[in-house]
This record gives structure tokens, C-alpha cells and sequence, in this order.
């Protein structure tokens, strides 16, 4: 039964996930509970939980209230089952939110993310658009994914994936990901200039990417 008190042995974080306590956000005095159970509307129109919700060892620039995830907070996630059900909880309200469906494989080997029966009519409002907060989301989302499971992740995109991805996103379009190679003609018809300054902004965003 949940208590609302907070413990003096575990962070506010591990308090808001933790079923026994229920401890709220500072802010809103939401509990994760209440989070779950919010609308659409509300999760898009809330900006003070995802900090909590996704937790990152990094202050968001967005939430000043939000705590830091440390090294006592990611033991404690890896090692009581209770919180792991907690985060799965939010992990999976907002893949519902975004269209998306979280699946429990078999054998507790882990997690699936797949398309929704909602997703074509929830994506293109959420995510697959131009300019969106739920971008940053997406990547606080992901960046908490790989503090806490960073070896489940790496099985399935290796270093050299992720890096041609990012040198995909920010590299003239004339030059391939592996470093190696230039498209002379490409780089004759291709803008230059727009790439640089394209370039330069990407490293900016990326730069800001996790400040949610």
C-alpha cells in the first residue's frame, strides 16, 4: 500500500518510482500513477514529468526542480524488480502516447517496440513533424534507455552502427559514413553551403539534444 511518504534512505527519484511510497513530483505533486493515467492531451501539454518519467545523470535546462539520476539511483533500478514493473509502466504509457506499442518478450529477454493499431493517426501529431518537443523527448527516452540497459542496447546496434548514423546526420551529403569514400559528381551538384550550415546546426541540436 502506497504510503506518500518519502524515504530517507533512497532519492526522490527512486520515491516516485517506488509502488510503496508514490512519491509526487515536486512541481505538480503528481505520482507516476496519475501519470500513467493522464490523456493524450495532458501528456502533451505537461512539461515538468518527462525528467522524471526518464531520468538522465545530467540537469535538464527546462526543469530545475528535476533531480539527477546517480550511481545509488541506477543500482537500485538494476536491482529491484519493483521499480523495473514501475518503469515499464511509464516506458509503456508513452509509447502509447507516441502510437507505439510495448511488448514483454518471452523468457523476460526483454522488451519489443512496435507499431500500434493508433499509430498512423497519433504519430504524425506527436513525432513524425517538423520541429517537436517530443523530439528532445524521445531522445531523453533513449539516452535513459542506454544508462540503464546500455549492454542489452549495444547487442543490438553496435558502436559502428551508431556512429554511421550520426555521420549520416551531420557529414556533407557527398561523403559516405565510412570515411573512406567522396562523391566527386554529388558534391559538384550538391549545395555546399547548405550542407555547412545544415551541418552546424545538427551539431547544435545534438549538442542540446538531451536538455528536456
Amino acid at each position: 500500500m502506497a504510503t506518500n511518504q518519502q524515504s530517507h534512505h533512497q532519492s526522490t527519484i527512486i520515491d516516485f518510482f517506488d509502488p510503496a511510497v508514490e512519491g509526487p513530483l515536486p512541481a505538480s505533486q503528481a505520482t507516476l500513477s496519475k501519470v500513467v493515467g493522464w490523456s493524450d492531451e495532458k501528456l502533451e501539454y505537461v512539461h515538468n514529468f518527462i525528467q522524471w518519467l526518464f531520468p538522465l545523470p545530467e540537469s535538464s535546462a527546462f526543469s530545475s526542480s528535476a533531480e539527477t539520476l546517480t550511481k545509488a539511483d541506477y543500482d537500485a533500478f538494476h536491482s529491484r524488480p519493483e521499480l523495473q514493473a514501475r518503469l515499464r509502466d511509464g516506458l509503456r504509457r508513452m509509447c502509447g502516447f507516441y502510437g507505439l506499442d510495448l511488448l514483454d518478450l518471452p523468457n523476460e529477454e526483454g522488451m519489443l517496440v512496435v507499431k500500434g493499431k493508433a499509430f498512423d493517426r497519433k504519430a504524425k501529431y506527436t513525432w513524425l513533424c517538423r520541429n517537436n518537443h517530443n523530439h528532445n523527448r524521445i531522445s531523453r527516452a533513449l539516452s535513459f534507455a542506454l544508462a540503464l540497459f546500455e549492454a542489452d542496447t549495444k547487442a543490438i546496434v553496435n558502436d559502428t552502427a551508431r556512429a554511421y548514423w550520426c555521420r549520416a546526420a551531420l557529414w556533407p551529403l557527398e561523403e559516405a559514413p565510412d570515411g573512406k569514400n567522396r562523391c566527386t559528381w554529388l558534391a559538384n551538384v550538391s549545395d555546399g553551403a547548405t550542407n555547412d550550415a545544415m551541418k552546424t546546426k545538427l551539431q547544435q541540436q545534438s549538442n542540446g539534444a538531451g536538455a528536456t
